[in-house]
């Protein structure tokens, strides 16, 4: 049985083109060998679809990322305008057994919080 190891060619660049073949690697999603080696072997039409399945696959696992980020991000706001809620509602209670004359400021200090409607 013949083994398939991977053999190593090491070519010499300059900074400037390093920094733009890893840049290139990373915007289309690959590691930087996989990329030049796509390069090198994109006569073949499999070599070709291998490298855009990759990228296809790269920019879904972002979306996954985006999503899920957006939907930490508005559980964290829910559960800030459910603490700012219960916080006006406490100094409502305390508003009712304060004298006239404090009162007003209560009442403009808890207009300025209200939650806003949640946009999909």
């Amino acid at each position: 049985m013949v083994e398939n190891k991977l053999k190593q060619i090491n070519i010499r660049v300059t900074e400037d083109e390093k920094e733009r073949i890893a840049a290139k690697a990373e915007e289309s999603g690959a590691k930087i060998s996989d990329y030049i080696r796509n390069k090198l072997l994109n006569d073949s039409a499999e070599a070709s679809s291998q490298f855009y399945q990759m990228r296809y696959d790269y920019i879904q696992k972002l979306y996954a990322q985006v999503t899920e980020h957006s939907k930490q991000q508005q559980k964290t706001i829910d559960q800030l305008f459910a603490m700012l809620e219960a916080e006006r509602e406490k100094n409502q209670s305390l508003l009712e057994n304060q004298p006239k004359a404090k009162r007003s400021f209560f009442k403009s200090w808890g207009a300025k919080f209200k939650k806003p409607k949640k946009t999909d």
